[in-house]
């Protein structure tokens, strides 16, 4: 969401792109799946920075860290330079808190409410993190995998 793309014709790439066909293996095109529609959240009352942090404090601290840092890929940092920028899908509201409130805390997912879920993706959303630049160029760097 912020990174650097691997080389093209790289073993990460190749697969990457295997597992994506592999997935992809026998579904239908065109049309989603069962239950393919995220969570809904539904906070009584608006989401809050502050009692957010509070619960952030409370049920997330011990695998992203007081700094939103995280630990390498295993629990990703949710701010600062090495999260996801500013216009990736997790800087929005509907798609960061259905998200928490499905899958964490990861030692206990889905056990938060609504409300906290809300708070805290309010919390992690009001946090420093990477602009994203529409006019950054990509480059695919050429490097031959080796195998082919």
């Amino acid at each position: 969401m912020n990174g650097h793309p691997p080389a093209y014709y790289s073993r990460e790439m190749v697969a990457i792109t295997e597992y994506i066909a592999w997935l992809s293996r026998g579904a239908p095109t065109g049309v989603g799946f069962p239950d393919q529609e995220p969570i809904a959240v539904n906070p009584l009352k608006p989401p809050d920075v502050t009692r957010g942090q509070a619960v952030y404090a409370a049920r997330c601290i011990s695998c992203h860290g007081v700094d939103g840092n995280g630990e390498s890929m295993t629990f990703p940092p949710l701010w600062g330079p090495q999260s996801f920028n500013d216009k990736a899908g997790m800087s929005r509201m509907d798609r960061i808190a259905p998200f928490v409130k499905a899958a964490m805390p990861q030692n206990a997912p889905g056990t938060l409410s609504d409300q906290e879920a809300a708070d805290v993706a309010a919390y992690v959303l009001s946090q420093p993190r990477p602009h994203f630049d529409k006019d950054r160029q990509i480059e695919f760097p050429g490097a031959n995998a080796g195998y082919f």
